[in-house]
């Protein structure tokens, strides 16, 4: 059972009403004008009323969460609450790092139903529960065979119990290797701070094996484990990852005069190429270069995060597809878009759309839900 903490002003927590109960959670209330230090517990929602005299005392409660708990989240709940609050609220709070958030309502008697609405409190039957305490219990998570050894079952017994809580977001998967949110966060930011220290000691090194990074971390992950785990950090926009290597998304190579100045003839050709991304051989004849030469100043370009390969064979720089996202967003439909109708405004082909979309896609610039792509934030 997690513990939150709910803060609220003093003489006001009475008006949320009492808790729900279910989901692995218990609600602890607590008025934020006490003097000692917040004890967060596994979890702190700090929750204020929108008025003025809200704010004032929710500033120096603030000052007494560490620096973790400092997790932004206004979303203004409203008697009727509507289908896109629920979506809002229920994206933020499983994302919020350390299960911490910060909720203004303007309306008390609406927070319960929203939270219990918006799937932050799983709405599991018991029988999944012992997997999720099973896992959270382990400091690194556990994979499958571990876990249904230790439910006292067989992989297949738990195989539908596993994906409800996958598909709910209770617990993530990474190649068969299971962790709570929290977890997951943990590990994320101690693979950081090792991929920022190998920066340090090898400056002219613009990339790291994966498993090198992970090694230099003190985690006893296998290798595909690994690759899962980066490949979702660099949706969360913290790394940069190429066949395996990986540097950290705010590192920037200093590159020498030379190749800093092929580089970025090679950015201006892609760029004047538009969404049509160019081949090696083609890319190397705008340039009038020989193609081993553009192929490595790729290869630098890729590992420096300025250029992207958007499929085996085609690449594009980093800056010109940012800026054909934000250019797609004045033209297409902010609730989602088709395939078809991105190629359109494009003005390109399915052959140069679709494996930039999947790209747009797999770098969380947008996400899916069906056949339509939603731009995001």
């Amino acid at each position: 059972m997690k513990t939150i903490t709910l803060i609220w002003p003093e003489g006001e927590i009475d008006a949320l009403g009492p808790a729900p109960s279910g989901g692995g959670f218990q609600f602890v209330p607590r008025d934020i004008d006490q003097e000692d230090d917040v004890d967060t517990g596994d979890g702190v929602m700090i929750i204020t009323p929108w008025h003025e005299e809200a704010w004032d005392s929710l500033d120096a409660a603030l000052g007494a969460l560490p620096d973790q708990a400092r997790v932004p989240l206004l979303i203004g709940l409203i008697g009727t609450v509507t289908k896109d609050d629920l979506t809002e609220l229920q994206g933020a709070l499983r994302e919020t790092e350390w299960g911490h958030a910060h909720v203004v309502v303007t309306e008390p008697a609406a927070f319960w139903l929203a939270v219990q609405q918006s799937g932050w409190l799983p709405k599991a039957a018991p029988s999944r529960w012992p997997l999720y305490q099973k896992v959270e219990n382990s400091p690194l998570g556990l994979t499958s065979e571990d876990l249904a050894h230790r439910v006292k079952a067989t992989i297949h017994e738990i195989a539908d119990d596993l994906g409800r809580l996958k598909a709910e977001g209770t617990l993530l998967s990474m190649a068969g290797h299971w962790m709570t949110q929290g977890q997951y966060t943990r590990v994320r930011r101690t693979l950081e701070l090792a991929l920022l220290n190998l920066h340090e000691l090898q400056p002219r090194e613009i990339m790291f094996p994966a498993t090198d990074v992970v090694v230099h971390a003190g985690l006893p992950f296998r290798a595909k484990v690994v690759e899962r785990i980066f490949e979702r950090m660099v949706t969360d926009g913290l790394v940069r990852m190429e066949k395996r290597r990986v540097a950290h998304a705010d590192f920037r190579p200093d590159l020498q005069k030379r190749t800093r100045e092929l580089l970025d003839r090679a950015l201006r050709e892609l760029e004047l190429c538009g969404p049509n991304a160019p081949t090696v051989p083609e890319l190397a004849s705008l340039m009038q270069v020989p193609s081993q030469a553009v192929s490595e100043i790729l290869r630098i370009g890729l590992e420096a995060g300025e250029v992207v390969m958007v499929d085996e064979e085609r690449y594009m720089g980093r800056a010109q597809i940012l800026q054909i996202v934000e250019d797609m967003k004045a033209k297409l439909d902010p609730d989602g878009f088709r395939v078809g109708e991105f190629r359109d405004a494009l003005e390109s082909s399915r052959k140069f759309a679709v494996p930039l979309l999947e790209w747009i896609n797999k770098n969380g610039l947008t996400r899916r839900e069906g056949e339509r792509h939603i731009f995001v934030d």
